[in-house]
């Protein structure tokens, strides 16, 4: 990614994806998977919520910035019309 707000994104996301621990699944090495938990001192962390409620935010911050606004086109009547 040469891109730096694009690698920046990427690597929040895959960041959030890592710290879950109520929805993810971890590899075993006999190819199967088992659910990640979050231990006593961990507070639970569903990454899929939280980049939701990001991406609203982002949402909701464009959305205030520039609100849409429709102005009809008018066109002058022709001369001698």
């Amino acid at each position: 990614m040469e891109d730096g707000d694009c690698r920046r994104t990427l690597l929040a996301v895959l960041d959030a994806m890592f710290r879950d621990n109520v929805k993810a699944r971890v590899l075993q090495s006999d190819g199967s998977y088992k659910r990640r938990r979050p231990t006593r001192a961990e507070e639970p962390y569903r990454s899929q919520i939280m980049l939701h409620q990001q991406a609203q935010g982002a949402v909701d911050r464009q959305q205030n910035l520039a609100p849409a606004t429709f102005e009809p086109v008018r066109i002058a009547p022709k001369e001698g019309a």
